[in-house]
């Protein structure tokens, strides 16, 4: 019996850091060709927004309280910025 109560807690354990690394945030940054304002959402380490002058789609990678680096889809052209914390 205890070893049964042992393993539930820990299964639980193992589960619970998955649950809680899920998280949506705002990030900011510039497109490094034209300094264009970029905004978007930071999404479980993927960024998705877009550029403020054309309106072109921008993707990449981000860290919530962290760095924002992607990529214009229509040129390819650099994104960098940052992310909120919460």
């Amino acid at each position: 019996m205890k070893l049964k109560i042992i393993s539930t807690f820990f299964l639980a354990f193992l589960a619970a850091p998955s649950v809680l690394a899920d998280y949506t945030v705002d990030c900011e940054g510039y497109n490094s060709d034209t300094s264009s304002y970029v905004y978007g959402e930071c999404s479980n380490g993927e960024f998705e927004g877009y550029d403020s002058d054309t309106g072109n789609y921008v993707y990449g990678e981000c860290e919530i309280g962290g760095d924002l680096e992607a990529y214009d889809s229509a040129t390819s052209v650099y994104v960098y910025g940052e992310c909120d914390d919460s």
